[in-house]
């Protein structure tokens, strides 16, 4: 299952951003403060090469929760978002079983997804993960 394998790679990766905030969770619902990442849809092949070989991109999203009471803390989720995407712009995850990831780029700002009952805010950002996978 490619898509797994992908957002255990972004996990990990997003593990070893020294200024993140706390641990990045897969597909999980957060904790506040908090981050996940969740696949948005199933990897798609945008290329296909004759050798067959593909580029493929693989759109995932990040949640950041913080209480919602808090305005100080509305404006640091922002703020994480904007180092968490500058830092994403020069990591990639590892290469893996013949997949070469070649960039990572935010396709929508980050905005406020959700409110629960107890207050807690949920912030989310959408990205794609390119990569290339020789036969």
């Amino acid at each position: 299952m490619e898509e797994k394998s992908i957002l255990n790679a972004l996990c990990t990766l997003l593990n070893t951003w020294e200024d993140r905030p706390w641990d990045f969770l897969p597909e999980t619902e957060g904790k506040v403060p908090g981050g996940v990442i969740t696949a948005l849809s199933a990897s798609r092949q945008i290329k296909r090469y004759i050798d067959g070989s593909y580029t493929g991109q693989f759109p995932f999203g990040v949640s950041l929760y913080t209480d919602g009471a808090s305005p100080a803390g509305k404006l640091a989720v922002l703020g994480q978002f904007e180092s968490l995407t500058d830092w994403l712009s020069a990591h990639l995850p590892p290469d893996e079983n013949g997949k070469v990831f070649t960039k990572i780029r935010q396709t929508t700002l980050p905005a406020k997804a959700s409110v629960w009952q107890d207050g807690t805010e949920e912030y989310r950002a959408a990205f794609v993960l390119e990569y290339h996978v020789s036969q």
